[in-house]
């Protein structure tokens, strides 16, 4: 079971990598690196609409 989770786990770290850098999401420490996932795996699974407002200031132009 957990290495069930696990897979499940890394699919979606890999999904998010794949988004942030879609996005052109930018990060310059670890702890900003981890702020961002967090945030965007509220808006991926909670469609949290304050998390992306919050996603769109690591955007880089």
């Amino acid at each position: 079971m957990y290495k069930k989770h696990q897979i499940q786990n890394d699919r979606i770290e890999e999904k998010l990598d794949m988004i942030l850098q879609y996005h052109n999401i930018k990060w310059h420490s670890a702890e900003e690196k981890k702020n961002i996932k967090s945030l965007a795996t509220q808006v991926m699974i909670d469609g949290d609409v304050e998390a992306a407002k919050k996603l769109e200031v690591f955007k880089t132009q």
